[in-house]
């Protein structure tokens, strides 16, 4: 679609950010094909008292990983993409960016998604599904005719948005009957970690560190990654699911020591 409409030197400059993207969707079906027996059990009418816990931590933990891979690709995305593949598969900050909105819109698509399955909507999920699909790729020509390559990006974001994420997620609501709660404090949460470091550590890198090298490139995006991280567990997690973690974390220590003994 980009080669016909700007050419092949822009759909160059599309991809590999659209590979790192899609790489980091795969936690969706790696974290909620775990909790699968769970949906399952859904549908059967049997065991319902885990099935918001289960929603919950499991959408946790893959808009926490989708904030962290949004932060570093924000923060040093170029870098990484010019080393990678050189200038002509960068598409710009604007581009970046808006992907960025893409992405973690696409993964909570996703999450609600494997949750109505679960529910027993999959015609509901596939009818949004093409119509957000053929709205996304009208709207995707018409932007790029008038804004050029920035207009895929923002055309997807904003199909995913309106056609997918808002009726998916007020669907499962009528769906789940009360057993699942849309987690409105998680996804405030998202928005404000993911912008708030978002934008100190791309103020960090204009100001402070204007030149960085491979290594210090790096270390850098790894630094950002445990400040998102950081913040995303203190202020989207609620506190019984953060001790839970940790307990389970501080567990794991002693059982590492006495292996390695």
């Amino acid at each position: 679609l980009i080669s016909s409409i700007l050419g092949t030197a822009y759909a160059a400059r599309y991809g590999p950010s659209m590979r790192i993207f899609t790489l980091g969707a795969v936690t969706v079906p790696i974290v909620f094909g775990s909790l699968w027996p769970t949906f399952v059990r859904i549908v059967q009418g049997t065991d319902r008292r885990w099935v918001d816990d289960a929603f919950r931590l499991g959408a946790t933990a893959v808009l926490g990983v989708g904030a962290v891979i949004s932060v570093v690709m924000i923060s040093i995305g170029k870098n990484l993409l010019v080393g990678w593949v050189g200038t002509a598969g960068y598409p710009g900050a604007g581009v970046l960016d808006v992907l960025c909105v893409w992405f973690m819109i696409n993964l909570w698509v996703q999450v609600v998604a494997y949750v109505l399955i679960g529910f027993g909507r999959t015609p509901l999920v596939m009818r949004w599904t093409l119509v957000e699909g053929a709205v996304n790729v009208g709207l995707s020509i018409l932007l790029m005719r008038h804004i050029g390559l920035i207009g895929n990006a923002i055309g997807s974001a904003s199909a995913g948005l309106c056609l997918a994420a808002i009726p998916l997620t007020f669907a499962l609501r009528r769906s789940a009957g009360g057993e699942v709660k849309i987690p409105l404090r998680l996804l405030v949460a998202t928005i404000v970690v993911t912008a708030i470091t978002s934008g100190a550590a791309v103020g960090a890198r204009h100001f402070v560190f204007p030149e960085l090298g491979a290594i210090s490139t790096v270390a850098f995006g790894f630094m950002c990654a445990l400040a998102t991280g950081a913040e995303f567990l203190i202020v989207a997690m609620p506190s019984t699911d953060r001790s839970m973690l940790l307990g389970q974390i501080r567990g794991l220590v002693p059982g590492l020591r006495g292996d390695g003994d």
